[in-house]
């Protein structure tokens, strides 16, 4: 429970304004006509939405052709205090009764998340509201502390896990990713710890494995892509076993599990060992860990996510302002 402000509002005393960390707020308002909240990003200066409070006819809106209206009779009297709540959780703002959870009113918004709560009398009538606010505590965001350690590494080992092996799917229990020799490539999979081996996906067909690598870590993070556009920071699980291609971590979706697996940019697929056989998969997540640093050879394109591209030098030119604000690689 927050602070309890008592206050009142007309054209001579003016409005009340606060700035509220929650979405939401619960109130208690006596008059004998109505009273007016006002919703805003900003302090009553754009995304404005009105809440009238009326023992007639309440609202809520932005302009009078988008309100959305409710008769509300006996809502609000002028010899003692009615107790309401209003809240703007999700696209959604409701104003209600206290001790009820359906709303009276409710409006769609697709306003971003609400900051101010502004108590007022409209200028033109000449009537007085009392409000006792239950004001939240402000919250302030929490620091961001980068993680230090808990770096991926690979860890060879047969059936008996490490403490901080990295969970990388689900099929019907934990999965977790593994890599293992396979006829000259060097492939990730899934170990399935019922079953007491893993499984890679090689040549159509799943290939169970009893000694092989499995990543452990956390300081990692999955982002969904498809094709052959690999995230920066990718996680390499291996190499092919044509050209030594690079493989990396990858899994996908398959029939309501999540299934750890290897990407071959050049095949643009996720290949997840999966009943016996190897599946191919178009959207996908590949393993990454978080990094501001970039590749040489590799440019971010705005607005493009945090894929890589190949950029030529000669293709393209880097003013000083454009590598003082980060845009390019360190």
């Amino acid at each position: 429970m927050g602070d309890i402000i008592e206050f009142t509002t007309s054209p001579s005393l003016g409005l009340r304004s606060f700035k509220v960390s929650s979405s939401g707020i619960n109130f208690d308002v006596k008059t004998a006509d109505y009273a007016t909240i006002i919703l805003s990003r900003t302090p009553l200066k754009k995304d404005i939405t009105l809440v009238r409070i009326d023992n007639d006819r309440s609202w809520i809106g932005i302009n009078p052709r988008d309100r959305v209206t409710a008769k509300t009779p006996d809502i609000i009297a002028g010899n003692f205090y009615s107790r309401l709540w209003l809240s703007w959780a999700g696209d959604n703002i409701s104003l209600g009764k206290d001790g009820f959870l359906e709303p009276v009113l409710k409006y769609s918004s697709k306003t971003p998340k609400y900051m101010y709560v502004t108590f007022l009398t409209e200028k033109g009538y000449h009537h007085t509201v009392h409000w006792k606010v239950e004001l939240p505590p402000l919250l302030k965001e929490p620091p961001m502390n980068n993680i230090s350690k808990g770096d991926v590494h690979w860890v060879p080992t047969n059936t008996q896990l490490p403490d901080d092996v990295l969970i990388g799917g689900f099929e019907k229990e934990n999965l977790y990713i593994i890599r293992a020799n396979h006829r000259g490539s060097f492939t990730p999979g899934k170990f399935v710890p019922s079953e007491g081996c893993g499984y890679l996906a090689w040549g159509g067909e799943a290939h169970e494995k009893t000694e092989f690598e499995v990543l452990c870590g956390y300081n990692c993070e999955w982002v969904a892509t498809g094709d052959d556009r690999i995230p920066v920071g990718a996680v390499e699980g291996g190499y092919s076993e044509v050209r030594r291609e690079v493989l990396y971590v990858g899994r996908a979706l398959y029939y309501g599990h999540i299934i750890p697996g290897k990407v071959q940019p050049s095949h643009r697929v996720c290949y997840i060992p999966f009943n016996g056989k190897e599946i191919a998969v178009k959207n996908f997540e590949v393993l990454t860990v978080p990094s501001k640093n970039r590749y040489a050879n590799k440019y971010i394109l705005p607005n493009h996510s945090n894929h890589m591209v190949d950029m030529d030098d000669e293709e393209f030119d880097v003013s000083e302002e454009e590598e003082e604000d980060g845009i390019m690689w360190q």
